[in-house]
């Protein structure tokens, strides 16, 4: 993790938020979602660990996604982070490519649905 830096962090920051500002100066309301790698989920951990050169990449970006959300904190960039949604929740991303399972779809739908329904409220107010 720190072989990589902070380019790519601070490459990502900058653009949301400059896609933030200029969303807010013609109107709109931009919310960043940040989706965790599939180190959160157990299975997907216990399956790649054997084969370390690849899981090092996944934690790799697991590092860098913890520090773009806490960069974004400090941005006032509305965001909110799924990696508390698929904490250790098995069976949420296939194994073979990393993307969600059916299981992980439902699991991001409801946050993301929740969200949407805190902001709608938010902004009617």
């Amino acid at each position: 993790d720190r072989l990589n830096g902070t380019n790519m962090v601070d490459e990502t920051l900058s653009w949301i938020v400059a896609a933030e500002r200029l969303a807010r100066d013609n109107g709109i309301r931009l919310v960043v979602c940040l989706i965790p790698v599939g180190t959160v989920d157990p299975a997907y951990v216990a399956f790649w660990k054997p084969w370390s050169k690849y899981s090092s990449y996944a934690l790799s970006a697991d590092a860098r996604h913890r520090r773009l959300a806490v960069a974004l904190r400090q941005t006032g960039v509305p965001f909110f982070d799924l990696r508390d949604d698929f904490e250790g929740i098995p069976g949420t991303y296939r194994l073979t490519d990393g993307h969600w399972t059916e299981r992980g779809t439902e699991v991001a739908a409801d946050r993301v649905a929740r969200e949407l329904t805190r902001s709608a409220a938010t902004s009617a107010a």
